[in-house]
C-alpha cells in the first residue's frame, strides 16, 4: 500500500566472522546493469565462439538447437 517496510536479509560472513557487503549494494548497480555489464564483457568472447571453423574437429554428432521466432 506505498509504505516502506524494513525486510531483514541473511548476511555473508568470512571466517574472521566479518560481514561481506553485496556487490549491487556497494556500487548502486541495478540488476539490469549488472546482466549488461556482463553481456558487453562476454561479447567477443561470444562472437569468437560462434564464428570459429569446425572443419578441423572431428565430431560424431552435432545438435543445433533453436528458438523459433514470429513462427
Amino acid at each position: 500500500m506505498g509504505q516502506k517496510v524494513p525486510i531483514d536479509r541473511p548476511r555473508v560472513r568470512t571466517t574472521d566472522d566479518q560481514e561481506v557487503r553485496e556487490f549491487a549494494a556497494v556500487y548502486s548497480l541495478e540488476k539490469s546493469a549488472i546482466s549488461e555489464h556482463f553481456i558487453e564483457a562476454n561479447r567477443d568472447k561470444l562472437k569468437q565462439m560462434t564464428e570459429r571453423c569446425l572443419e578441423k574437429m572431428r565430431l560424431c554428432a552435432l545438435l543445433i538447437d533453436a528458438m523459433p521466432f514470429a513462427g
